[in-house]
C-alpha cells in the first residue's frame, strides 16, 4: 500500500512506520494529501492516538 501523502516520499526515514500506523488506522494525516512528518504532534493528536491504541488493545 502506498501512502496518499505527497510530503512522505518512499525514501523518508519513517515511511514504513507511518505506512504501518496509517494502515492500522491509528494515524491520519493533516489532510487527505498532507501528513506533515516534520511537525510536532499536538496534545490533541497524541490524545487521539493513545485513545485509538487503548481502544484497540481493550476492544
Amino acid at each position: 500500500m502506498r501512502l496518499p501523502f505527497a510530503d512522505v516520499p518512499a525514501a523518508h526515514w519513517a515511511y514504513e512506520d507511518i505506512r504501518l500506523l496509517y494502515g492500522l488506522k491509528l494515524l491520519e494525516g493533516k489532510s487527505d494529501r498532507q501528513f506533515a512528518p516534520g511537525d510536532k504532534a499536538s496534545r490533541a493528536e497524541m490524545a487521539v492516538l493513545l485513545d485509538r491504541v487503548l481502544t484497540r488493545l481493550n476492544g
